[in-house]
């Protein structure tokens, strides 16, 4: 919401508490891709369109790389 509304320092702040998260605790293991998708999120919000689409295509590789959970 925070990126949404315009506020890219605070989102910045939210992305580096959320970055924590799959450091500190078991987490599935394509919850740890997102991270770095809303990095590239907001790096374009910060620094332009360069930048910020090669850090969420590694994002996104990352995340269909890792096989899917069986039932």
């Amino acid at each position: 919401m925070a990126l949404v509304d315009g506020e890219t320092t605070h989102a910045r702040d939210l992305w580096r508490l959320a970055h924590e998260v799959p450091h500190r605790e078991t987490v599935p293991p394509r919850f740890r891709a997102f991270p770095d998708l809303v990095d590239g999120l907001l790096t374009t919000a910060e620094s332009g369109p360069e930048p910020g689409p090669r850090g969420m295509t590694d994002a996104l590789r990352t995340a269909v790389d890792i096989p899917a959970p069986r039932p």
